[in-house]
């Protein structure tokens, strides 16, 4: 099963099984071929797929989808049935100031066969979020879990760059001036008011987060309340704007941040002031994720796995062993006082702007 969302809203579910749904098949054109002549398995054919279902439209956001994440399965969603490990429900988020959980058990074939009437597939949960001054409706941009999580929150980056904790278990209060219950914990980036393009987690510490802006990108430590700015702010992108990043998942101080002219590879154990190898792309990245593959020898190898702007094309580049092997056995502790370092940095800021204000 494939969920998407629209550009107008809706949310799609295709069934990549089901064999009514296929607008054309996956069979290569009969041809004939010469005796010693092979088969190129490197070619693969499209198949092309209707969706099962569309939303209602009426019940779907009111603006473009923004980002869908499956909730982890150790989340009691529905509260009529126990967790059975599996992964049934999704939320999309969107700059209208709403959150829709939806529920994947009423849409397969299988089940939508069983009506006779039209069905239509609305959301399971609905959540209104307003900012904590009361100003108004606060819209998301992306969403974040933790894969092995069991409480209904989340992180959620807002339209205008700020970094929410929220429990979507708790309902807004107050009619009047619309106070933000659910919003549990608001932080301000202090660089801009636009979308935030990415939100990670990091692997190798379960406190760290990454959030990736048009011009630079953050590392927050969520483990320390007092902490309301990053721990960290890069340097700005010039020339370009940043599309997407994520942290390397075998190496815990390089990040690969993309842009729409290539990507930025970020090492921290060389330097911190700057990328330390820049990719160069004729096209706009939309999208990025690390995979993992297996060559014919069962040995694993890492691969960035990013998506084309111009040309939609779907790329599987082999990352450089320096990037995806470190040389250094311990790495993970020297990033990880990197960090500490960081935010003994901003305690002494903090505590700096407290001694002038008090001086003045």
């Amino acid at each position: 099963m494939v969920v998407g969302g629209a550009i107008n809203g809706q949310v799609v579910c295709w069934d990549l099984g089901s064999v009514d749904h296929r607008i054309t098949g996956g069979r290569k054109p009969t041809t004939a071929k010469m005796p010693d002549e092979e088969e190129d398995k490197t070619q693969q054919t499209a198949v092309k797929l209707k969706q099962v279902i569309l939303s209602n439209i009426e019940r779907s956001h009111k603006n473009f989808v923004s980002d869908i994440q499956f909730v982890p399965k150790n989340v009691r969603v529905d509260k009529r049935t126990g967790v059975d490990g599996k992964q049934h429900f999704f939320m999309s988020c969107c700059e209208d100031g709403f959150i829709h959980i939806w529920d994947t058990r009423a849409v397969t074939v299988e089940e939508l066969s069983k009506h006779v009437k039209k069905f239509e597939w609305t959301p399971f949960l609905t959540v209104n979020l307003y900012r904590q001054d009361g100003s108004g409706e606060v819209g998301l941009s992306k969403v974040l879990f933790s894969a092995n999580q069991e409480n209904p929150v989340f992180y959620g980056a807002s339209d205008e760059g700020d970094l929410l904790l929220i429990d979507w278990s708790i309902k807004p209060v107050g009619d009047d001036t619309k106070i933000a219950e659910n919003i549990r914990l608001a932080r301000d980036s202090e660089r801009n008011y636009r979308p935030i393009v990415a939100l990670e987690r990091s692997p190798f510490y379960e406190d760290l987060i990454m959030t990736v802006h048009d011009f630079h990108f953050a590392i927050w430590k969520t483990s320390i309340d007092t902490q309301e700015t990053p721990i960290y702010r890069s340097a700005n992108t010039f020339n370009s704007h940043n599309t997407c990043g994520a942290f390397s998942p075998t190496r815990p101080g390089v990040i690969f941040i993309t842009k729409t002219d290539g990507i930025d590879v970020w090492d921290f154990l060389d330097q911190s002031n700057k990328p330390s190898l820049t990719y160069v792309a004729t096209s706009p990245i939309t999208y990025f994720r690390f995979q993992i593959m297996k060559d014919k020898k069962k040995k694993s190898k890492q691969y960035m796995a990013y998506g084309d702007q111009t040309e939609g094309t779907l790329y599987l580049t082999a990352v450089a062993h320096n990037l995806a092997h470190s040389a250094s056995e311990g790495e993970r502790e020297a990033i990880n006082e990197f960090w500490n370092t960081e935010i003994r940095k901003c305690d002494y800021v903090k505590a700096r702007r407290v001694t002038m204000k008090e001086d003045f």
